[in-house]
């Protein structure tokens, strides 16, 4: 196998699972699914550390994106409708072979400072509310 290039790679979002529409200009995403923490198990007789997997923690889940301007229907203007309903939203982050991960979340933005001869840029930090769980969207309509 070659492997698999991100070009391609979408985020999408919406008020329901069932209507997820496209932020456009994603120019890089988080880590995913993070790892688990760990909870120890040692007891006296042990003569080394022991441990279990605890809760995974995703950190935080910064996406940037290519600023196109505050217009209806603009990638930022999309996403503060979203922080400025406080609403959970659903997300699916696509690879280009049809699989990716899902989850709910809340929106909130925050713009990077930037200098001369630089592309603005904004970033939608959102916070998990559910599980994020791997998907399959290659049969989906």
């Amino acid at each position: 196998m070659d492997g698999l290039s991100t070009i391609g790679t979408i985020l999408k979002m919406g008020a329901q699972s069932s209507s997820l529409t496209e932020v456009p200009d994603l120019q890089d995403f988080p880590d995913l699914m993070g790892a688990p923490d760990k909870i120890e198990t040692t007891t006296m007789k042990n003569t080394s550390r022991t441990y279990i997997p605890g809760l995974k923690d995703p950190g935080d889940m910064a996406f940037n994106f290519l600023y196109s301007g505050m217009g209806e229907g603009s990638n930022y203007a999309t996403l503060k409708a979203a922080q400025d309903s406080g609403a959970t939203r659903f997300f699916q982050l696509v690879f280009p072979d049809k699989s990716g991960f899902a989850w709910e979340g809340k929106v909130s933005l925050s713009v990077p400072g930037k200098g001369i001869g630089e592309a603005l840029q904004f970033t939608a930090n959102i916070t998990p509310t559910s599980e994020i769980e791997e998907i399959d969207v290659s049969g989906a309509g």
